[in-house]
């Protein structure tokens, strides 16, 4: 099977090509302050020659109308303009037999998008309190606003798994994702 990663960052993409191409990542490794280190990972698995990445947009997925069998999305609902376009997208391109992949920290950030386009908004007064996970699990429900995703059922959900960022020696960020395992049922 083909597994394909989609990112709007050209040069993102570019280097996992050549990593792929390669079997090899040489990175600069930064230590402290403005101090790296050059560091060399050999990069090889089973089936490498069926990975590939492509510039695309998570709001305008290229891909036919149920088309894909497992589609994650890792870390996106909270990088783009509008967290609910995506997962109509992501419903749109799942196949008959499909199941999408959800994981989010729920970072949200008024650079990516505005508070009445986040899930959960602003309102914590509605019923759902502004609540993110609360809401998405609204979303993904048969009582959701969106028609096309009231066709989505929810098989499997992790509350929170561990996700450490390394920024240098002395500092990490952590991050408790929320997985959740979807389906849609046309």
């Amino acid at each position: 099977a083909l597994v394909l990663g989609i990112d709007m960052n050209f040069s993102m993409v570019a280097l996992a090509q050549k990593i792929i191409r390669e079997k090899r990542f040489e990175y600069a490794k930064r230590s402290i302050g403005m101090t790296y280190k050059w560091h060399s990972i050999d990069v090889s698995f089973e089936h490498m020659q069926h990975v590939d990445f492509w510039v695309a947009d998570a709001l305008c997925i290229p891909f036919e109308n149920r088309s894909i069998d497992h589609v994650v999305s890792c870390n996106v609902l909270d990088c783009v303009a509008d967290p609910i376009l995506h997962l109509k997208e992501l419903e749109r391109i799942q196949s008959q037999r499909g199941l999408i992949s959800l994981l989010c920290p729920y970072d949200w950030s008024g650079n990516i998008n505005t508070s009445d386009k986040w899930i959960g908004g602003a309102n914590q007064m509605g019923s759902l309190q502004g609540d993110t996970e609360a809401t998405l699990r609204w979303l993904l429900s048969q009582q959701s606003p969106i028609s096309t995703l009231r066709k989505c059922q929810i098989r499997k959900e992790t509350p929170s798994i561990p996700w450490r960022i390394r920024l240098h020696d002395r500092s990490q960020m952590h991050y408790a994702i929320h997985h959740i395992d979807f389906v849609s049922y046309r």
